[in-house]
């Protein structure tokens, strides 16, 4: 006995176009779903581009500053409290690139966000 293909094929298109027949697509290939994409960009890679040049002039204005400040200094922050009895002594470019560095982990975590938000739990709580 013989078994039925799991593709199945459409008649009537080949009539119209003359062209061989095309298998009928199960996952919606051919209705233009995962056909090919438009050449134009997205929002999301402008969004990506402009933020990848805003990081380059951030990480040059760095740089430009690295270079200036060759000279050693004293680094104090009291609040850190090890640093009021026995200051830092190192390069300004070097304290600067660890500040920055600093910074630049703290904005990234804060804007990727680590877990579910309260307020996503009280709405849910109130339907």
């Amino acid at each position: 006995m013989a078994r039925a293909s799991a593709l199945t094929y459409d008649v009537r298109s080949t009539a119209r176009t003359g062209e061989p027949p095309q298998p009928d697509s199960h996952c919606g290939a051919g209705t233009g779903a995962l056909g090919p994409r438009s050449l134009q960009p997205s929002a999301n890679m402008l969004k990506a581009v402009i933020k990848t040049i805003a990081l380059l002039a951030i990480l040059f204005v760095m740089l430009y500053v690295g270079m200036n400040n060759t000279h050693a200094i004293d680094f104090h922050f009291p609040v850190a409290g090890t640093t009021t009895k026995t200051p830092v002594h190192a390069s300004a470019a070097l304290i600067y690139f660890a500040v920055f560095a600093v910074g630049l982990l703290a904005g990234t975590i804060l804007a990727v966000g680590g877990g579910s938000s309260g307020g996503k739990k009280a709405a849910a709580k109130d339907k």
